[in-house]
């Protein structure tokens, strides 16, 4: 068997959190960083711990998960090429919110799954099986991350939890700049899932998410594809105060400044990409020269708009 493709890192664009209380969420993949499984001798650039890895991730697959969805992988073959010094080599960074154990995942699936069909599984159901593979890494997983960097394109679910994959492909809104900014920190997700399920008690927070972050959540994801910059900026404002707001403890202490003279200035606005507490921040400009210009010293990645 031969070794196949990349398979990219993911941005969650909209439903950070909310996701978790039903609301909308589309997720893009990220090419600019990638992972795939090769034969390299396991004391070769670093990669020893990656190869201990898969090794742990066999046993996981092989004693824990469900035996309906053990019986679409070739386990023995996984184990055989492990044997052989297979490693996962990769460029997206761990702990940064990024998918970096969804691509790993999504490579598994491609090589030792046994349908040779793939394009015939359905999307929730592909779901469902990236979800038990990929708990080993997270304990619990909605398998968005693997789904996202195994089809390599955006992914939309919609609040009944039905999945499509919009069109076009490589879409992004001409009218609405968007970047990353790299926090250059980890950020660890569990203790902020805690923090949020925990504030999900409080009734103003119950309140404020299903009536204001629930819904502008939405209108986000319907004016990004509609390329409908005023409904977009208008949307995005509210949702990075709230933001400000309701989850502080999400957003890296050195970015507070900068994210408060964004909705002050009114020339872009910050956003959590994933988990927050560290990795990627996403920011969306109405004037991408001036926040160039104004952000010039952080380490920031343009979507569109590269000039």
């Amino acid at each position: 068997m031969e070794l196949q493709k990349e398979y990219p890192a993911k941005i969650l664009l909209f439903g950070e959190y909310t996701l978790m209380k039903g609301s909308a969420a589309l997720s893009i993949p990220f090419r600019e960083k990638t992972g795939s499984l090769k034969f390299l001798h396991v004391t070769e650039n670093n990669f020893s711990g990656s190869h201990n890895d898969l090794k742990k991730f066999y046993t996981y697959l092989k004693n824990e998960l469900p035996e309906k969805y053990q019986d679409k992988l070739l386990l023995e073959q996984f184990k055989k090429d492990i044997e052989k010094g297979i490693v996962f080599k990769s460029d997206i960074p761990l702990e940064y919110g990024m998918g970096s154990s969804g691509a790993l995942v999504a490579s598994v699936y491609a090589r030792y799954s046994k349908d040779q069909q793939k394009e015939n599984i359905g999307l929730e159901e592909l779901k469902d099986i990236f979800s038990a593979m990929e708990s080993f890494f997270h304990g619990k997983s909605s398998g968005l991350d693997p789904l996202v960097s195994y089809l390599n394109r955006p992914v939309l679910i919609d609040e009944n939890g039905k999945i499509t994959t919009p069109e076009p492909i490589n879409y992004f809104p001409e009218n609405i700049p968007a970047f990353l900014i790299d926090s250059r920190q980890t950020g660890e997700t569990q203790p902020l899932v805690d923090y949020f399920i925990e504030q999900s008690k409080n009734p103003e927070f119950k309140y404020e998410l299903n009536n204001n972050f629930i819904p502008l959540n939405r209108r986000c994801i319907d004016s990004w594809y509609k390329d409908d910059a005023n409904k977009f900026f208008n949307a995005a404002e509210k949702l990075s105060s709230l933001t400000l707001k309701y989850f502080k403890p999400m957003i890296p202490s050195s970015f507070m400044d900068i994210w408060e003279k964004g909705l002050k200035e009114k020339n872009y606005f910050l956003k959590l990409c994933g988990s927050g507490g560290g990795g990627m921040i996403l920011g969306f400009s109405m004037n991408p020269q001036k926040t160039k210009t104004e952000l010039k010293n952080y380490s920031i990645y343009w979507f569109n708009n590269k000039e």
